[in-house]
């Protein structure tokens, strides 16, 4: 990964528009007694230097093919998401007052490659930076990449789960797993989690998901909930219920529900609008609890320590028919913004297919 010296532009941490913030346009230099600049001094480096073999960044630079790092002039980067990627960021945000707003995000999110493993490549982190690509060779993966997913099911050019995801969940101490999630073990490494009324099987080695119905295992091949079911399991914690509802523009990270993450209700007011016995019948199908809040309103349990309460305000002559989805408060313990927007997408879609079966 290159050093980024400065960032003066708008940049997009997590996956939404979040600026970080900005260093002036001077670009730190590295200190004189580092910088090897004779050109032999640089081949005699890459020629005998023992190096440790090392993945490429985040962005998909090799650091161990650059003249600077092999220099001393610039320390390697490292994937997102690991030991190395952390380390570098925490540097750049030391020395330099800000991080690779590439690596900041691929760190957040544990994408360890971006063009491989986001699906949201290439993003505004990559085309409003100077670094590290041209805007012909952006346009070019932006082309190729609508081709290729072309005829391809809805949502499935959008999705991706990083496999460092399951990696990390085969590795993990299951026994605090199964007390953060909470979660029950079946086998070796092998989970059950609750997730909207329906008992779930992770394989962790296997990299898969399972329902468990009265017919046996049936493989789920969903992957925002296999996406989901990760990032829960690897980041829940052991906390509270805040007691607090709020809808998802007045969390602490508010700002990351707008355009093009606003949280879409068409759907479900189209659906349930003008039927709210259905409404209620798709909720309950899910394992969702009723509640006085005026409307008509539900909590669900996409995850067990993640209630989400869906409200459908009936309209009448001045006002047409409307749905406010409200979180406990404590969600922010557990799930980063977009992961928050991947679930009211997740439970907004389950219950439309309940709506339909």
């Amino acid at each position: 990964m290159l050093l980024f010296l400065a960032y003066p532009f708008p940049t997009r941490v997590d996956g939404c528009s979040q600026r970080v913030s900005e260093t002036p346009d001077t670009m730190a230099e590295p200190p004189k007694s580092s910088v090897r600049p004779e050109i032999p001094e640089l081949a005699k480096a890459s020629a005998f230097k023992e190096r440790t073999p090392m993945s490429p960044a985040a962005c998909g630079i090799e650091c161990g093919v650059c003249g600077l790092n092999l220099a001393g002039a610039c320390s390697r980067c490292g994937p997102g998401g690991s030991v190395r990627g952390r380390e570098k960021e925490e540097e750049q945000q030391r020395i330099l007052g800000a991080p690779c707003p590439v690596l900041a995000c691929a760190n957040l999110r544990r994408i360890p490659h971006c063009a491989r493993d986001c699906a949201e490549f290439p993003c505004d982190n990559f085309s409003t930076g100077p670094y590290p690509y041209s805007a012909g060779f952006l346009a070019m993966q932006q082309r190729r990449r609508e081709g290729a997913f072309a005829g391809k099911p809805a949502g499935a050019a959008e999705v991706l789960v990083p496999p460092a995801y399951w990696e990390e969940l085969a590795a993990a101490d299951l026994e605090l797993i199964e007390r953060r999630a909470p979660a029950g073990r079946l086998f070796g490494k092998s989970l059950v989690l609750r997730v909207l009324g329906e008992d779930l099987l992770v394989d962790a080695p296997g990299k898969r998901i399972y329902g468990m119905g009265a017919e046996g295992l049936a493989e789920r091949d969903d992957p925002l909930l296999r996406l989901l079911v990760l990032v829960y399991l690897l980041n829940c914690r052991e906390a509270p219920l805040a007691g607090v509802l709020a809808a998802p523009r007045d969390l602490a990270s508010g700002h990351f529900f707008t355009e093009p993450h606003a949280i879409e209700t068409g759907a479900l007011v189209k659906t349930f609008g003008a039927d709210p016995e259905r409404f209620a019948r798709a909720a309950l199908r899910l394992g969702g609890e009723k509640q006085d809040l005026g409307g008509l309103a539900y909590t669900l349990l996409p995850f067990p320590r993640i209630p989400l309460t869906y409200v459908l305000w009936l309209g009448d002559g001045e006002f047409p028919p409307s749905f406010s989805l409200l979180f406990d408060k404590s969600v922010e313990r557990h799930l980063a913004p977009d992961a928050v927007w991947g679930v009211t997408g997740l439970v907004t879609r389950a219950l439309l297919r309940a709506a339909a079966s």
